[in-house]
């Protein structure tokens, strides 16, 4: 087993625990305050609310430039557009709005993945076949390599090895079902292990 797959079975082992010790608690902030009082909760605090501020930052910037490369609107706008958007559903529906908004938007990205997907494999005039897309990657990778991938190729991919599981992870341990965490965990192990270089 991998070093990222050994990371994500035991924050599975640790996420069963925690709703076995702690089944009511709402937040990991809730734990931590209850066993080592307000200091330790106030310093998580500090660190959970940067790493949000962080994490934050980075899907907005990315979303933001996949709405502008795909739509041509401005980048200031589209930033603006983003997060007032997830404010209006999460006051309109709280906690839950974010989940369902979360499963929404992935289940939307998931059909357009396979549609182009279908698209640009069965009809497109300059792909038009997997073997067509295998060989233009191919000559691709030897035209312009990519740097850290296997010989320059656009079909290897360089993974870091370490899995960091963000905080706000703790917090869908919480809400979820110790059967339905391990499903889930086992489930993102095995996609995880799909992308990841054979000696991560």
């Amino acid at each position: 087993m991998s070093l990222v797959g050994s990371q994500v079975i035991l924050f599975g082992m640790l996420a069963v625990l925690v709703k076995l010790r702690a089944p009511t608690s709402h937040t990991f902030l809730e734990i931590i305050q209850a066993r080592w009082g307000r200091v330790a909760h106030t310093i998580f605090l500090c660190f959970g609310l940067a790493t949000s501020i962080i994490v934050t930052s980075m899907l907005q910037l990315g979303g933001s430039s996949v709405v502008n490369a795909l739509t041509g609107v401005n980048l200031d706008v589209a930033s603006a557009l983003i997060p007032i958007g997830v404010i209006l559903y999460t006051l309109a529906g709280g906690l839950r709005a974010t989940f369902v908004a979360s499963y929404f938007n992935t289940a939307v990205i998931m059909l357009f993945l396979v549609t182009f997907s279908f698209v640009v494999f069965t009809q497109d005039k300059d792909i038009g076949s997997p073997n067509k897309m295998w060989e233009l990657l191919q000559r691709a990778g030897r035209l312009h390599p990519v740097s850290n991938n296997q010989e320059g190729s656009y079909l290897t991919f360089w993974v870091r090895r370490v899995w960091r599981g963000e905080w706000t992870g703790w917090h869908g341990v919480c809400f979820a079902r110790a059967a339905g965490i391990v499903l889930a965990l086992l489930a993102a192990w095995s996609f995880w292990a799909g992308l990841a270089t054979p000696d991560c």
